[in-house]
């Protein structure tokens, strides 16, 4: 079933495209909803694996001075069945700015490496990610 960009406040339409899955639109947005997340903290160094139960959410990160050097860390994520999946990894906050990506997508897990492209203070930087569910067949 195809989604079109056409939207609509009908409950029906609204029942049909929850059933979809967790993809849903009530104000003509698209995402998780209140509950899909999940918080964490990072334990003792930014190699540190955090676990995670959503398929979305925020991780704080152990405090530490920014480095150039490439760092990288697991996430353990119940939310990833499948190396198909796509997951997106974004800076919320910290004062560095931080070059992200997704590394490594495994069933049960993802990898973020980051690396600051500007300054190295010591913070304990917050980044979001996101779980997108694909399919290669």
């Amino acid at each position: 079933m195809a989604i079109t960009s056409t939207y609509s406040n009908d409950e029906t339409t609204k029942k049909q495209i929850k059933t979809l899955g967790d993809l849903y639109s009530t104000t003509g947005q698209v995402g998780y909803g209140t509950g899909a997340g999940s918080t964490v903290t990072q334990g003792s160094s930014r190699t540190t694996t955090v676990v995670s139960a959503g398929q979305c959410g925020q991780i704080t990160l152990v405090s530490a001075a920014g480095s150039t050097t490439a760092a990288s860390f697991t996430v353990t994520c119940s939310a990833v069945l499948a190396a198909t999946d796509a997951v997106i990894v974004w800076q919320i906050s910290g004062t560095d700015k931080y070059d992200l990506s997704v590394t490594a997508v495994a069933a049960g897990s993802f990898q973020i490496t980051s690396r600051t492209y500007a300054g190295t203070t010591t913070e304990q930087p917050v980044f979001g990610y996101m779980v997108f569910k694909g399919v290669s067949s």
